[in-house]
């Protein structure tokens, strides 16, 4: 278990020493706090060079600024958002950088 924790605080920590990531426009699909965790989850979808992404992540790593209602508050399903993606792998995108 220790070697797994490892390894993902090293690919988080990789996650946030890439290279800058460019941006464009995209829309909430759902946006709900999962229960029992009380995690948020926020679907959206983008496009990239005519091909359509869907994601989910909201941050560059699961550490919580703010409390899942906040977070799913702030982007209700239909509205539009800016999604930050990394140009050489653009289905690996995030709301905030």
């Amino acid at each position: 278990m220790s070697a797994w924790i490892a390894k993902l605080g090293t690919t988080r920590l990789a996650l946030r020493r890439r290279a800058p990531r460019q941006h464009t426009s995209g829309t909430v699909i759902s946006s709900t706090v999962q229960v029992p965790a009380q995690v948020p989850l926020v679907i959206y979808s983008y496009s990239v060079g005519g091909t359509v992404f869907r994601g989910q992540r909201v941050r560059a790593a699961d550490e919580p600024s703010d409390t899942a209602a906040a977070t799913v508050a702030r982007y209700p399903a239909g509205a539009p958002v800016v999604v930050y993606y990394d140009p050489t792998n653009p289905s690996d995108a995030l709301l905030e950088p």
